[in-house]
């Protein structure tokens, strides 16, 4: 089974980034009230509430994705290590994360663009870049003004930015870029 990347296109690593699953969760609690914490529950991200400590490591990541398998099944990840095929599930996944592997949500491929959407009353549509920092002064001084059915999403959408698409920390310590 070949690759991904050759072995001899396999290269080390030093991550210095940053994702952190405790802060996100306290910020998203602090924001949302009790019914909208009950409709971020039921989003993909919502069980991530009750997860008490999530240790990341990104050269652990590097090495397995430089023994990934070229061809494997849609819904697994097969790595080969020392000439052992290894394969990760989608069950698995769920088993370490504590999220549940039943629940399935919409597909949001067929949803139609509208001017209503978070995009574009929030975040400047497609005219203006939206920088990490610009989002997070959004979402942390949003209070009435932003109807309680957005202020879930906003949430959903400053978790994914705070936790899994994690970045180098600025000299604020803030991750920095653009969503």
């Amino acid at each position: 089974m070949a690759l991904m990347v050759p072995t001899k296109d396999h290269f080390p690593a030093q991550y210095s980034v940053c994702g952190e699953l405790e802060d996100a969760v306290a910020i998203v609690r602090s924001k949302l009230s009790v019914e909208n914490m009950a409709n971020f529950r039921k989003m993909p991200f919502g069980h991530f509430m009750d997860v008490r400590k999530l240790q990341f490591s990104g050269q652990l990541i590097h090495i397995l994705m430089l023994h990934l398998v070229r061809e494997q099944p849609e819904d697994e990840m097969w790595f080969m290590i020392n000439g052992t095929l290894h394969k990760f599930t989608f069950e698995d996944f769920c088993r370490i994360t504590s999220l549940p592997t039943s629940k399935s949500y919409p597909n949001f491929s067929n949803v139609r663009s509208s001017s209503e959407t978070i995009h574009k009353k929030y975040l400047g549509g497609g005219t203006v870049k939206c920088t990490f920092a610009h989002f997070r002064n959004m979402f942390m001084t949003a209070e009435e003004d932003v109807p309680g059915s957005d202020l879930h999403k906003l949430a959903s959408l400053y978790f994914v930015e705070h936790v899994l698409l994690a970045k180098d920390r600025g000299d604020d310590g803030w991750p920095t870029g653009e969503i």
